[in-house]
């Protein structure tokens, strides 16, 4: 009840939200021209590969942590996804011009590297304690890394085509939700251990780091 609520006043506020694509810019796009769209756009694809690495954090976080907490009784998870929700949004505010300053693939690597150390924290030190300081590192990855790719997806794109960009680089986002979970899933059931999840999110988010550079070295105009 309380989150239908939340959508509504969503909705509402939406409602007075500016017009970010000028009335110019819709009438000068030939109508065959957006019939040709391609399902993906493009210049969005290699920053939402890189965010859906740097996030198989979450089903690790979200879907394993508590089984782990409740396996070796270490008590309620709350208070340490407490704690990671507040740092990430302590750090999005102190450090929201921090992609513009460093650049879109420093913040990524610092994003990623944040996320791939909070992972192998937690799946080292399965205390409560360790919980606490994985989660704490790994606020510096959930809370820098979609802003930093997400200026990239939409770096040089038309404004009538911004949406566009944007549909594709957020559907990595649902797709690493989607795929992680079963992914880290199996990786727990071969090894037999919950904890080993942990260590797959944990490569995963590293893996993003040669896609990155990857990416970077095929556009040099990223910075």
């Amino acid at each position: 009840m309380l989150g239908g609520l939340c959508m509504g006043v969503a909705a509402i506020v939406g409602c007075w939200l500016p017009d970010f694509v000028s009335s110019e810019a819709r009438q000068s796009e030939d109508p065959a021209t957006a019939m040709k769209r391609k399902l993906l756009y493009r210049s969005a694809i290699w920053p939402g590969v890189v965010m859906a690495l740097g996030i198989m954090i979450f089903p690790a976080l979200h879907g394993f942590m508590p089984k782990i907490m409740d396996e070796r009784s270490l008590g309620d998870a709350g208070p340490i996804y407490a704690l990671y929700g507040l740092l990430v949004l302590i750090l999005r505010l102190l450090c929201s011009r921090l992609p513009d300053a460093l650049g879109t693939a420093k913040t990524a690597t610092l994003a990623l590297v944040g996320s791939s150390i909070g992972m192998l924290i937690m799946g080292s030190f399965v205390s409560r304690s360790g919980m606490f300081i994985g989660a704490a590192v790994l606020a510096i990855g959930g809370s820098l890394l979609y802003p930093a790719l997400m200026v990239a997806a939409v770096d040089g794109v038309p404004e009538n085509e911004r949406a566009q960009a944007m549909s594709t680089f957020t559907m990595f986002f649902e797709l690493s939700g989607g795929i992680g979970g079963p992914l880290l899933g199996v990786v727990a059931w071969l090894s037999g251990s919950t904890v080993a999840a942990f260590y797959g999110a944990a490569a995963l988010a590293a893996f993003g780091l040669p896609v990155l550079f990857s990416w970077k070295s095929r556009h040099p105009a990223i910075t």
